[in-house]
């Protein structure tokens, strides 16, 4: 589960998300299933809500603060006890992660423990981890506290940033937690412009790759004009590129490698006649 790097024989060792237009599940507009190990699932859940989530900013003296309308911080710290704490014997249910015009659910095939209700996990209490080995080992990385307080930070985030208090539902075989949406953030989606919203994606991905590819803001755009180029010209290589951007090749290529990295294209073939297509 945790270092894995192939985990096709465990299926459900996976994380379902989608956005969907309106307040149920008629219309789509994002859906994407992922596999793969624990940080692999939390960086796809996370970059997810950067693609589908409006970010909004404000300026505080120089400085342009942008923030999600729901808290990352919050959403990372669901999904993570989600993925900490479902019930990985059950090979017939996947952690999930939908977003409605109203709401954000991250829905984990599991089931409280006696100690734990929807009404009391508001309140202080002890903590009982599910996988306990996994809890232990992701305490020690600081991904998880020991003292059941993740409920609370998750209620404060919320209500620093102004938004109610999010809901956890429970039946015989998951557990819910909704986040409602700030409603003066909602935008029609069609209104994004396809290359804001391609910025938006490349600046999620980025935010959760730790520092791993170091890009300045100004590179931003220009990776989202090749996305979309590569999106409306599939198989198209370095050359074809590198004439879009009047830039060299070796920049056309660097800039590929970097879509790559972020899971955004895919790269076909050897080196020598490599050809890109959208994801």
């Amino acid at each position: 589960m945790l270092f894995a790097k192939d985990t096709e024989p465990y299926p459900q060792i996976e994380l379902r998300m989608a956005c969907f237009k309106g307040k149920d599940k008629n219309i789509f507009i994002d859906n994407k299933s992922e596999s793969g190990n624990f940080f692999h699932l939390l960086d796809a859940g996370v970059a997810f809500c950067f693609r589908n989530l409006k970010l909004g900013g404000e300026i505080i003296g120089l400085q342009r603060d942008e923030k999600l309308e729901i808290p990352i911080e919050a959403l990372r710290e669901a999904l993570i006890n989600a993925l900490c704490h479902r019930q990985y014997e059950r090979t017939n249910g996947s952690v999930s992660l939908a977003i409605y015009d109203d709401r954000l659910e991250i829905v984990n095939p599991g089931k409280f423990p006696p100690e734990i209700s929807p009404e009391n996990i508001k309140q202080p209490h002890e903590s009982y981890p599910y996988n306990k080995k996994l809890a232990q080992f992701l305490y020690l990385c600081n991904y998880l506290e020991k003292w059941g307080s993740g409920a609370q930070r998750i209620i404060d985030l919320c209500n620093k940033q102004g938004l109610p208090e999010p809901k956890w539902i429970a039946n015989n075989s998951t557990i819910t937690i909704v986040f409602q949406r700030n409603k003066e953030a909602q935008v029609d989606v069609t209104t994004h412009t396809d290359k804001q919203a391609a910025i938006d994606m490349i600046g999620g991905k980025l935010a959760v790759s730790g520092g791993k590819l170091a890009v300045s803001g100004g590179i931003i755009e220009k990776l989202a004009d090749v996305f979309l180029f590569v999106k409306d010209n599939p198989n198209c290589n370095s050359e074809k590129v590198a004439a879009m951007l009047n830039r060299g090749k070796s920049t056309a290529r660097n800039y590929l490698h970097i879509l790559s990295e972020l899971g955004m294209i895919k790269p076909q073939g050897t080196f020598k006649d490599r050809t890109y297509t959208a994801v």
